[in-house]
């Protein structure tokens, strides 16, 4: 079975907080790239989207379903049933994480990042996926975010089983003390990479 990178993209909203409103078809061209460079296993990427739009060869894009996408639309993915990297947008790719490949293709469990201010809960910025989650998506009933459905899961946290390999950049003030050997770097709220033009890391990973 072939790996799933997903991600979502669709235009700002009535839903959409303030460091959501810069994504675009280059975004998604980026985390392309940098899958591409950092996984050595074949893999498809697929992104989740609210209207047809253009992209490069190698980047297939589904539908939808909701006429106004919410952030809750982050699980639909899941429809695929597939094993799956999911990321968001505001994702970088450091190094290489063929294992984090591998652990999708063989675990029976899903995999997040701990909340890094709330150690003992998860955060849904990084989620590895066995295949056979679709209920994930299919028994959500729209009345929680897709991080608090996350929570209802039994889930493993990376940290435990790749430690260090995923880190929040404003949690783990990667601008201040470095990568610290992480492979992934996920933002959440603000700054965005946009944000941040002249930062050397953000330079050389965020790129296509």
């Amino acid at each position: 079975m072939t790996l799933c990178v997903t991600t979502c993209l669709w235009d700002a909203n009535w839903h959409s907080l303030p460091g959501s409103r810069a994504y675009s078809e280059d975004w998604v061209e980026k985390l392309h790239a940098a899958f591409r460079r950092h996984l050595s296993s074949a893999f498809d990427f697929v992104v989740f989207t609210d209207r047809d739009r253009q992209f490069s060869p190698g980047i297939e894009q589904k539908r939808l379903t909701a006429k106004v996408p919410t952030y809750g639309s982050f699980l639909e993915p899941f429809r695929l049933n597939a094993p799956m990297i999911s990321v968001g947008l505001d994702t970088l790719i450091l190094a290489n994480i063929d294992d984090l490949a591998r652990y999708c293709l063989t675990a029976d469990k899903i995999a997040v990042p701990r909340d890094p201010y709330m150690p003992e809960q998860s955060i849904n910025g990084v989620v590895l996926s066995p295949a056979g989650q679709r209920r994930v998506w299919t028994e959500w009933d729209g009345a929680c975010t897709d991080m608090d459905r996350m929570r209802q899961l039994d889930t493993v946290f990376i940290d435990d089983l790749f430690p260090g390999s995923c880190i929040s950049f404003k949690a783990h003030d990667v601008r201040r003390k470095g990568t610290q050997g992480a492979r992934i770097v996920y933002f959440h709220g603000v700054p965005k990479m946009s944000d941040l033009p002249g930062d050397k890391m953000i330079r050389k990973h965020w790129r296509v």
